[in-house]
């Protein structure tokens, strides 16, 4: 294990599932492999998964267990075939999550994405960081890193931008604009935004996008 473990550290993926695979089919093992020994090596996979990705700040336990992926976990251990296409599908998403880890121009574009796409909803780093199967902190450093702020910041500056070009259409009511902000208190909303531009949604609409002259 603590070779396979080596594979993983150093991205060889490939080569990992290549012996996994050769192990699982190889004749000493074929007729030995029953339920209860699949079960034994499925745990000792996600063993050795688990203690990788959080190593690399990822959430390795909602990654592994709560995550919707094509082969299910549970009867994985029914049969070789099961456990082979289990172990294949697995190992790809966690070479792929990995890869997107090891890139921070790809956690940069990944967040960014899923902050402009779920404005209309409540958010927070720690929203983001589970969709993203990350640890908040470390996903707040290496934002922070690639944009010079944190992802709270930018959720602010998202949804002020996004009310403000709403509040320019007379059509649309402040308690809408509010919700397609992700505020389903309009007290709250015009809090943030007063505090935020300096006056309220209110006479920011009746000033026509003109922010206080003090800022």
């Amino acid at each position: 294990m603590t070779l396979w473990k080596a594979y993983l550290d150093n991205g060889k993926t490939v080569e990992l599932q290549d012996k996994i695979r050769k192990w699982l089919w190889g004749k000493d093992n074929e007729a030995k492999l029953n339920r209860r020994a699949l079960q034994m090596l499925q745990y000792d996979l996600e063993q050795l998964f688990y203690s990788t990705l959080q190593e690399n700040g990822i959430q390795a336990h909602q990654f592994l267990y709560d995550r919707e992926n094509g082969c299910n976990r549970v009867t994985a251990i029914g049969s070789l075939e099961e456990m082979d296409a289990w172990i294949e599908e697995t190992m790809g998403a966690v070479s792929r999550i990995m890869q997107d880890v090891s890139n921070l121009s790809g956690i940069r574009e990944q967040t960014i994405y899923y902050i402009q796409t779920h404005l209309d909803e409540e958010l927070n780093r720690i929203k983001v960081a589970s969709a993203l199967y990350l640890n908040p902190d470390y996903l707040d450093r290496r934002f922070k890193k690639e944009m010079g702020c944190s992802v709270n910041r930018y959720i602010l500056r998202e949804q002020v931008n996004m009310a403000k070009g709403l509040l320019l259409n007379p059509k649309i009511s402040i308690c809408e604009i509010a919700s397609r902000c992700g505020y389903e208190n309009m007290s709250n909303f015009s809090a943030m935004f007063k505090r935020e531009v300096g006056i309220s949604p209110n006479e920011y609409r009746k000033n026509g996008g003109m922010e206080s002259p003090d800022l």
